[in-house]
């Protein structure tokens, strides 16, 4: 990681320009394979401890989360506003822990419910993998639940057969307030599958 690091630090490239090649990681090689193969025919859940994040600056730390996805596959903007990297943090205000209510029939997205001092609701994102970096712990809450919606169709087929239809037609969603003016629609159409 630190080779990786110094070669686009000497090369000047900008965090997310840094491309698989300009961040080698031969040592990890068999560690990347591994998660991979994890991720994909396994329990599709990995936990990698172990990066002394003390020791680098933010920036760094951007740069090695950045360097390392580009090992794991296609890296692709989190919403409709492009976002690729996000930061889960309070940036409220509030001195009191808040929970951000619907307002005026909209409902704040995961995003803005991410960057208040309240919790996150359950919520689905739209890739094969997600990827997280702690850090900084908070002091209290940053539990998170995963399930996995090929294990919910599985169970469901094995169990109830005659429900499993439902997965595979369309469900209404609405907008979230954040992307407010980037979609002519209020509400879309997204199938489970």
């Amino acid at each position: 990681l630190e080779a990786a690091l110094a070669a686009v630090d000497r090369a000047g490239i900008p965090t997310l320009s840094i491309r698989r090649e300009d961040f080698p990681l031969p040592g990890f090689e068999p560690l990347i394979a591994d998660l991979r193969e994890e991720l994909e025919n396994g329990i599709g859940a990995v936990r990698i401890s172990g990066l002394p994040v003390q020791r680098y600056s933010f920036d760094d730390m951007r740069r090695i989360f950045w360097g390392f996805g580009t090992h794991m596959g296609t890296l692709l903007h989190q919403n409709a506003r492009g976002e690729l990297i996000g930061e889960v943090r309070d940036e409220s205000g509030d001195a009191e822990r808040t929970y951000v209510e619907p307002t005026a029939g909209r409902v704040k997205s995961s995003r803005a419910r991410a960057r208040s001092n309240g919790p996150l609701r359950f919520h689905t994102d739209r890739c094969d993998v997600i990827t997280l970096l702690c850090a900084q712990n908070s002091m209290a809450g940053g539990v998170s639940k995963l399930a996995s919606i090929a294990t919910i169709h599985n169970e469901m087929l094995r169990r109830r057969p005659d429900l499993l239809e439902v997965l595979f037609q369309d469900f209404y969603r609405s907008r979230p307030e954040d992307e407010d003016g980037l979609h002519a629609e209020r509400w879309f159409k997204l199938p489970v599958f």
